[in-house]
């Protein structure tokens, strides 16, 4: 078996879910940190691994393959032991649901906004936080989209009785928003 290459950083919550989806499945991975990419100097071949230019890409021997979702889902498929998607299919569908709404809702209107104003501003832009910004997330905002997610928890796990898709991709939001 080839050693799984994961590229990018280790505070995104796109490669972390893709790394937990790893150890979960008790796959050995090598980790290259892709910091150059942050600022937006990527390393000379990424083009070729993230046509998109975003992290994570996985690198399977001569396969490659970019985003967090595609790479969970290769691995389920090609490393069906320890599953990270329920079998059931409503189940199924569920998991995949949180998954976008982890990175569609969660992190596009909540984390990125609150990272990017209070980390990347003034630590990267070294450009003042824009604190009418994070008010209005906090406010308006979190509120609603914090509050769909609460509605919706029944039990220890968002989908069925054991970890899935859906768990990593929210808790990989509320890490880097904690």
């Amino acid at each position: 078996m080839t050693m799984l290459i994961i590229h990018g950083v280790p505070l995104s919550v796109h490669t972390r879910k893709v790394i937990i989806a790893a150890i979960i499945k008790k796959l050995e991975y090598q980790f290259k940190v892709v910091i150059p990419v942050v600022p937006g100097n990527p390393p000379d071949n990424w083009n070729t691994l993230s046509p998109t230019g975003m992290i994570p890409v996985l690198q399977d021997g001569d396969y490659t393959l970019a985003d967090s979702n595609a790479i969970c889902l290769y691995l389920d498929k090609k490393h069906p032991a320890s599953p990270v998607l329920p079998a059931d299919v409503r189940d199924y569908g569920r998991a995949l649901w949180f998954d976008a709404y982890a990175g569609g809702t969660i992190f596009r209107h909540v984390v990125h906004p609150l990272f990017y104003q209070t980390v990347v501003n003034p630590n990267i832009n070294k450009v003042a936080t824009d604190e009418a910004v994070v008010y209005g997330v906090l406010k308006n905002v979190q509120p609603k989209i914090l509050g769909y997610l609460e509605s919706q928890i029944a039990g220890k796990f968002l989908v069925g009785n054991a970890l899935t898709l859906a768990d990593i991709a929210i808790v990989s939001n509320f890490i880097v928003y904690q």
